[in-house]
């Protein structure tokens, strides 16, 4: 391993004759064996004259304007700015999804067989995010049961295999020490403490209690993980108490050092005489649980060609076998190379069956969308806490946690209460589209043939494709919100408005008044203005796919995520709102020919009844941009107020379309069954007063016209 490593670097050594190169590695804090890698690198550099120097870069508050808690952050902004000042960085290993696109990808570059060493251990569950390797472990870490060989000695005690025989045991002694006065000693301390720690005992545990060595995770709303969590309980209020399941780790570690603990769980970093390392129980034999911590390292994308060649020379050595063997058997680290702890060589100085014991696993940051472990992990321990140190059940708190990831949305095919809503629209939408498809057919039934005469049967179908398109619109509401489903809405919309709207427009035209000075214009342009007219509303459809609109993840008082669409730029809104204004530009110019037409008596009912189809259209606009702007942070009553303004957009026209064909001739044939309906005598007795005060005009200016004449004749 080394030969083919010296064999990589001299090449590089013509470029740098006499010269040193540094390469600077980022640490979060001083550990033994980041200062032993790096002397040791050091000290094969200068036995071999590669003229290479690699620098440890210590992260204190002395040195940095941040604390060593926020070392993520610090490291984050680091590569989103692209800095070149580090080679090398060393981080905790569940940020390997978050950081993955700033480290080269090291399965191009390492040999397979280097390669091959990590496999088959932790590193396919902490450096493999999208079959890309980001980086390799250099720092593992484990939880281990630490149990009180004084204690167990004394009253001939095993060490347990099982939650129930560690809990047997530790009653059995704390039962025995209080005999003795001892009234201080507690069995178990079980770490579930409000930081990361507190998160990992949890997944630990639950790991533990799965229901066999080969099973996953199990689900977290399954009996197996709601059982597990009442073991957990039963531990806490049996052998131990809310706050020594809450020490910290540094109260652990006086604890360890005081030894009036039964067993302790901390992380496997010291040997303590007088307590012997094993690994974690299980709800049976053979099973055990530990989640994986500790830190990788990877090659910074950002810095040089030459100097990503030098930092790939440098991971290779630091990470090859023959160095972590060295250090693994002078007991200073342990390896995430598992094949060590089958070596006879490793195992005559080492517990090999301690290290082959763990059953580890690691923390689910695949799952998290944004990368942000750290607001789930709070969230997850939190509600978990809600059962283990309050009056929760385990059954409420897993379901908070599932809602953590979860997005919630309406659904018409899931059972659950807030998904009842869901099928009721969809029983409403269904009806409405049978209506539709039914309302095909009714203009060629011959009872109903007269009811049609405004509109053609091939502008009726353009009207109800229209009104289907519009149905549509309502169904997108169903199911996750996405960013595809939010350009497609908007388009979705003028769509279905402009081909509901089109046969209004077409009829306006063709009944414009000869009489009136725009007349002769409109009669003689009819063609161009409906082509522009329709050329409007395809340039309008096609600028709606530019729009930067987003699905966007908001929080109901629940914290159960659900996703609408927003537009975060002001761009973007105001391209968004330029469409919406134009659209009303378009229904404002249609109330203008229609004012035109308002008096004529052919179409007085039918130009009334459009004229509220297109205020409410207007309206209806209005409200979607102010819906816009309003903050809903519960998703049912989003879906409520989208639908109803979805359905009120698509059954305006209708209700005219039937309206004027229907009741129009109705009224002007003097049918009766008009009466029961005040809207229509509202607009009728409306319309006859002003064909009443048109008619006493005409009869005065007749009047004024005879008296003038008479008067003229009378002189002659």
């Amino acid at each position: 391993m080394i030969l083919t490593i010296l064999l990589l670097i001299y090449p590089l050594l013509f470029y740098h004759l006499g010269n040193t190169i540094t390469i600077n590695v980022l640490v979060q804090s001083e550990e033994r064996i980041h200062s032993l890698l790096t002397k040791d690198f050091n000290k094969f550099s200068k036995e071999n004259g590669l003229n290479i120097t690699l620098h440890l870069n210590l992260l204190t508050p002395q040195n940095m304007s941040y604390t060593v808690n926020n070392y993520q952050s610090m490291i984050e902004n680091l590569l989103y700015k692209k800095s070149k000042k580090y080679d090398l960085i060393v981080f905790d290993n569940i940020y390997s999804k978050k950081f993955e696109s700033y480290f080269l990808d090291l399965k191009d570059l390492l040999p397979q067989e280097h390669l091959d060493l990590y496999s088959e251990g932790i590193a396919a569950q902490t450096c493999i995010f999208n079959n890309k390797w980001v980086a390799l472990p250099v720092t593992p870490l484990y939880s281990v049961l630490y149990s009180n060989m004084n204690y167990l000695n004394k009253y001939k005690k095993n060490i347990p295999k099982t939650w129930d025989e560690l809990m047997e045991t530790s009653k059995y002694i704390i039962n025995e020490e209080k005999r003795l006065n001892n009234t201080s000693i507690v069995g178990y301390n079980g770490g579930f403490h409000n930081i990361e720690f507190g998160t990992c005992s949890l997944y630990e545990f639950i790991y533990s209690c799965r229901d066999s060595y080969e099973s996953p995770f199990p689900d977290l709303l399954s009996n197996t993980t709601i059982n597990a969590l009442h073991q957990l309980k039963k531990i806490k209020n049996e052998i131990s108490s809310d706050d020594y399941f809450r020490y910290t780790n540094n109260e652990v570690l006086s604890l360890l050092n005081e030894g009036n603990f039964v067993f302790i769980k901390f992380w496997d970093l010291y040997d303590f005489p007088n307590y012997k390392k094993t690994a974690l129980p299980g709800i049976k034999p053979g099973l055990s649980g530990t989640v994986i911590g500790g830190n990788n390292i990877g090659i910074v994308k950002h810095i040089s060609e030459e100097r990503k060649k030098i930092s790939l020379q440098v991971l290779s050595y630091i990470t090859s076998r023959d160095v972590h063997k060295k250090f693994v058997m002078e007991k200073v680290i342990f390896s995430s190379i598992p094949s060590f702890y089958y070596d006879d060589e490793v195992c005559s100085v080492l517990d090999c069956e301690f290290y082959r014991g763990f059953q580890p696993i690691a923390r689910p940051t695949w799952m998290i969308e944004k990368n942000e472990w750290n607001v789930y992990s709070l969230k997850f321990r939190t509600y978990i806490y809600e059962f283990l140190y309050g009056n929760k059940t385990a059954e409420e708190s897993l379901r908070k946690v599932v809602n953590i990831l979860k997005v919630h949305s309406i659904s018409f095919i899931t059972d659950d209460n807030d998904n009842n809503l869901g099928k009721i629209i969809f029983i409403i939408l269904s009806v409405i589209f049978c209506i539709i498809i039914f309302s095909l057919i009714i203009p060629r039934i011959k009872l109903f043939s007269m009811y049609f005469k405004i509109f053609s049967y091939d502008f009726w179908i353009i009207h109800l494709v229209g009104s289907i398109i519009l149905l549509f619109l309502c169904l997108m509401e169903f199911g996750e919100i996405t960013s595809i489903k939010c350009k497609v809405k908007q388009a979705v919309l003028l769509l279905g408005n402009s081909l509901n709207l089109f046969p209004f427009i077409y009829e306006l035209f063709i009944y414009f008044p000869e009489d009136i000075k725009e007349s002769e214009y409109f009669n003689h342009h009819r063609f161009l203005i409906i082509s522009i007219y329709n050329f409007t509303n395809i340039v309008l459809i096609i600028l709606s796919f530019f729009v930067p609109i987003s699905a966007y993840e908001l929080y109901d008082p629940d914290d159960r995520k659900f996703k609408t669409c927003r537009i975060n730029s002001t761009q973007g809104i105001v391209m968004k709102e330029s469409i919406y204004i134009i659209n009303i530009l378009n229904m404002l110019i249609m109330l203008f020919i229609i004012f035109k037409e308002w008096n004529i008596q052919e179409t007085f009912v039918e130009i009334k009844l459009l004229a509220s189809s297109i205020y409410t259209e207007v309206l209806l606009y209005i409200m979607i941009l102010i819906f816009d702007y309003i903050k809903i942070n519960q998703y049912t009553t989003y879906f409520i107020i989208y639908e109803i303004l979805a359905l009120l957009n698509r059954n305006k026209n209708n209700e005219s379309v039937f309206f004027i064909d229907g009741c129009g001739d109705e009224i002007k044939n003097g049918s009766t069954s008009y009466k029961n309906n005040i809207i229509l005598q509202y607009i009728l007795k409306y319309h006859n007063k002003q064909l009443n005060e048109e008619k006493q005009n005409e009869s005065i200016t007749t009047s004024k016209i005879a008296q003038n004449i008479t008067s003229n004749i009378s002189i002659f």
